[in-house]
């Protein structure tokens, strides 16, 4: 199932991607690092969704880390 329309509070994968200027692919690499911590998606079927406050949040712990 696909659908275009938006879900309060959280963002797609594509979404997400764009949000950090990278493709799908490094987007499934940062979520498979458990040494990023990145947030995990919600699943509905096949579609990946993020939580737009856990984005915020790790966001907010990156803050003050040098590349």
């Amino acid at each position: 199932m696909r659908t275009d329309r938006p879900i309060p509070h959280y963002l797609p994968a594509r979404l997400v991607a764009a949000r950090y200027a990278m493709n799908i692919r490094s987007l499934d690499r940062w979520a498979e690092d458990d040494r990023l911590n990145f947030p995990q998606p919600v699943y509905l079927g096949r579609m990946r969704f993020w939580k737009v406050a856990d984005l915020e949040a790790w966001e907010r712990s990156r803050a003050g880390e040098v590349p």
